[in-house]
């Protein structure tokens, strides 16, 4: 049922396009020129699963990179366990795409 309904969801919401991104329990870095010269606060919308089409929401400073290409955000206002689970989310990516490598 909820696969179901992540679809008709999908169908209905505009997902925005891939884009080239570092994640960390920390910060976020995004490659596109087009966002470099952002300043301040935001918000970021990060869709972890293509299947599921609500973002994580995480809250930050912008600052530009020296390379006008990409754009830093640091996450402010993140509470301890949303950290360790950002934190254990990138760990099992980052196993998943080692191990993948392996078997290819």
């Amino acid at each position: 049922l909820l696969d179901m309904i992540s679809t008709l969801i999908i169908q209905t919401n505009a997902i925005p396009p891939l884009r080239d991104v570092t994640l960390t329990d920390n910060w976020i870095r995004i490659k596109d020129g087009n966002i470099s010269q952002l300043q301040g606060n935001c918000c970021v919308k990060i869709y972890i699963n293509a299947a599921i089409p609500r973002p994580l929401i995480l809250y930050g400073h912008c600052e530009s990179e020296v390379d006008a290409t990409y754009l830093q955000i640091n996450f402010q206002g993140m509470s301890p366990s949303l950290i360790n689970g950002l934190d254990k989310y990138i760990f099992r990516f980052h196993r998943r795409m080692v191990a993948n490598s392996r078997t290819a």
